[in-house]
């Protein structure tokens, strides 16, 4: 069988090549001259993108070696009805901010006067009838389940610095005749100016109801304290992380409502995410997006949180041009039949090591 390279590259048989404009090429869905792209390209003449990559590889399916080179930047492609084509995946990052309206701060103080938002102020505006300290304005924290606060940010302005917020904390419960503080900074904010305070909370994973109190110290009736958004940095627990797929295998099934994946194989290799804990699934291990624990249950699966494209990181690839990667690129073929949408290859060399027919398609 005649083995064909797709690019300018060099002509090595097995070898497809996927540079810039010939990706480009190919999500066009159209026949261009050979003198715009590589004639090897133009030679399958005018088939759909799909069906050209189809044609590469069922042309280098003899080959004892085939290699896909993805150059930076990264692409993808859509396979599938409805071209839609997408270059960046939403960012994972250990942290987040959550943000929450002013509008959420109430008081059970009858000497506290609280005007929310109007078309003449944009901000929750806190007054008094009568000055005095220990007035507690607080809001309910509705944050995500199985998350660890690392912090709490307050956006505010003093109208006078006389009077100021003298403390800002935490208080958890769950019982209605009791409540613990399990955050408590006792920093003076005092801005004139609108001004934003970040009070670090040093990893606190909640086991009930969170709430933010802010302690107002009044001076004069004419003061005010305006309250803008409130922001709570958050991030999955440290103890809730695991290094790679052999460790979330290993975890018993159910010990986490969610777990954070570092890596498939080692962190950091491009195949981390998050998995959360489908007690009703018997779904197959499909070694990307579920996965069985190594006990083997019939039922109960870890799923990984899919956001836009798939990458064949998810699913083992190492793309450095020396181990096997071919199970890895047919597994994520086989999880787009199903799922649709986007593949992504990040910049690597994916090389399978053994002669393969990789199966665009399932018909």
């Amino acid at each position: 069988m005649r083995r064909r390279e797709i690019g300018p590259g060099r002509r090595n048989p097995g070898i497809i090549v996927l540079h810039t404009k010939e990706l480009a090429a190919l999500r066009k869905q159209s026949h261009r001259p050979a003198s715009k792209i590589s004639e090897r390209v133009a030679g399958f003449g005018k088939l759909t993108a799909s069906h050209r990559i189809q044609a590469a590889f069922r042309r280098c399916a003899a080959s004892a070696m085939l290699t896909l080179i993805v150059p930076k930047p990264s692409h993808t492609w859509h396979e599938g009805r409805g071209a839609s084509h997408s270059i960046n995946l939403k960012a994972t990052g250990v942290m987040q901010t959550i943000w929450l309206s002013p509008t959420n701060f109430v008081t059970g103080d009858p000497t506290l006067r609280v005007s929310y938002p109007f078309v003449s102020h944009p901000s929750t505006v806190v007054s008094c009838t009568a000055p005095g300290d220990f007035k507690w304005v607080s809001m309910g924290l509705r944050l995500p389940l199985d998350v660890q606060i690392e912090g709490v940010i307050i956006c505010y302005q003093i109208s006078n610095a006389r009077s100021f917020i003298s403390q800002v904390r935490l208080a958890e419960m769950t019982t209605p005749d009791h409540a613990t503080v399990v955050h408590d900074d006792p920093a003076h904010l005092t801005s004139t100016t609108p001004a934003t305070y970040n009070s670090a909370v040093p990893g606190l994973v909640p086991s009930g109801a969170v709430t933010l109190e802010l302690r107002l110290n009044f001076q004069n009736i004419s003061d005010e304290i305006l309250l803008g958004a409130v922001g709570v940095s958050i991030k999955a627990p440290t103890g809730r992380c695991v290094n790679s797929i052999a460790d979330l295998k290993a975890l018993p099934g159910g010990a986490f409502p969610c777990v954070q994946l570092l890596g498939y194989h080692t962190p950091g290799d491009g195949g981390g995410g998050e998995f959360f804990w489908d007690a009703s699934s018997a779904e197959p291990d499909d070694g990307g997006t579920i996965i069985m624990p190594a006990s083997n249950p019939p039922i109960g699966r870890w799923k990984r949180v899919v956001e836009g494209p798939l990458s064949v990181k998810w699913f083992g690839a190492k793309g450095n041009g020396q181990n096997d990667d071919g199970a890895a690129l047919q597994a994520t073929l086989n999880k787009l039949s199903s799922y649709g949408g986007v593949l992504v290859l990040p910049p690597g060399i994916y090389r399978p090591l053994q002669p393969t027919n990789l199966q665009l398609f399932r018909t």
